[in-house]
C-alpha cells in the first residue's frame, strides 16, 4: 500500500505539473489575443477615421460647389454681383459656373460704369473675355481715356 500512496502522489504531481503547465500556456495565449484585439480595435479606430476622412473630402468636392453654386444664382438674382462672382468662382468647372461668373462681372462692371467707377468697371469687362459686349466697352474705355491697361 506504501506504494500506491507513493504513486498517487506522483501521479497528483504530475497532474499538478501538467495543469500548471497548461494554464501558463493558456495566459499565454491570453496575453497574445489582448495584444492582437487592442491591435485591432486600434487599426478598426483608424480605419475609421481614415474613412470619415475620405467621406469628408467627397462631400468637399461634391456637396459644397452645389451649396456655392445655389447661393451663387441667388446672389445674382438679388444683383449682389460681388458675392455672386466670389460664389462662382469657388465653383471651378461645376455645370454652368464660368458662364455665371461672367454674367456676375458684367452686372458689376455695369454697375462701376454707372457710377463712373471707370478704372473699376473696366477690370471687370476686361476678365469678362469676349462675353456679350465687353470688348468694345473696355476698347471704349481706353480709346476715350476713362480707363487704363
Amino acid at each position: 500500500m506504501a506504494m500506491d500512496r507513493a504513486a498517487k502522489r506522483k501521479i497528483e504531481t504530475a497532474k499538478a505539473k501538467a495543469v500548471a503547465k497548461a494554464m501558463k500556456q493558456v495566459n499565454k495565449m491570453k496575453k497574445k489575443q489582448t495584444k492582437k484585439m487592442k491591435w485591432q480595435r486600434k487599426l478598426g479606430v483608424a480605419m475609421g477615421i481614415g474613412g470619415t476622412c475620405v467621406v469628408a473630402a467627397a462631400a468637399a468636392v461634391m456637396i459644397f460647389p452645389v451649396v456655392d453654386y445655389v447661393k451663387g444664382r441667388i446672389a445674382l438674382m438679388k444683383k449682389d454681383y460681388t458675392e455672386a462672382e466670389h460664389l462662382f468662382n469657388q465653383c471651378g468647372a461645376f455645370l454652368d459656373s464660368a458662364e455665371c461668373r461672367q454674367e456676375a462681372l458684367y452686372g458689376y462692371g455695369t454697375e462701376c460704369y454707372a457710377a463712373k467707377e471707370y478704372q473699376d468697371a473696366y477690370n471687370a469687362f476686361s476678365e469678362c473675355g469676349e462675353y456679350r459686349d465687353c470688348v468694345e466697352r473696355t476698347e471704349e474705355m481706353i480709346r476715350m481715356g476713362l480707363a487704363t491697361v
